[in-house]
């Protein structure tokens, strides 16, 4: 006979059970400026290299020059090819073609460049990980843009 009891065990996960009379605090979510991409904080379990981290200016806005150098360098990359779609493809893309150009541009510097630099390998694979992240990048190739192609819209 065959025992199927032993073939799979379910794995043991804790959870934390708060000790009574202690009441953890409240704290109120952050609302950032309708501008402001906030790169999202390591979840417990999921830290990130320091090297992926991304620097936010004084105005609380991300800022491509306060970059380390190759996450600087993968986000001029990335607008040179997004301004080449946009010069050879279609000089006045709609909002849908403009994201997937974004995110396509992004995603192919950062996985063309993480094949050498090990940084960017970092980086490359915390996008893939992290949305917000991902979001935050793309929100400073975008601010690098051309305003004709990102007003389109309003046309």
């Amino acid at each position: 006979m065959f025992d199927v009891t032993s073939l799979v065990v379910p794995p043991v996960v804790s959870t934390p059970v708060p000790t009574p009379g202690i009441v953890p605090p409240i704290v109120p979510p952050l609302v950032p400026a309708l501008a402001t991409v906030l790169p999202s904080l390591p979840q417990p379990g999921n830290t990130w290299p320091a090297v992926t981290h991304l620097v936010v200016g004084d105005d609380g806005r991300l800022q491509q020059s306060a970059q380390n150098p190759e996450i600087n360098k993968c986000i001029s990359k990335a607008v040179r090819l997004m301004h080449s779609k946009i010069y050879f493809d279609n000089a006045f893309p709609g909002l849908e073609d403009q994201n997937k150009w974004l995110s396509e541009s992004l995603s192919t510097v950062l996985q063309d460049q993480a094949r050498t630099d090990l940084v960017v390998r970092e980086v490359n694979f915390r996008a893939q990980q992290d949305r917000s992240y991902m979001s935050a990048l793309l929100s400073m190739v975008r601010c690098r843009l051309p305003l004709a192609a990102l007003t389109t819209e309003n046309l």
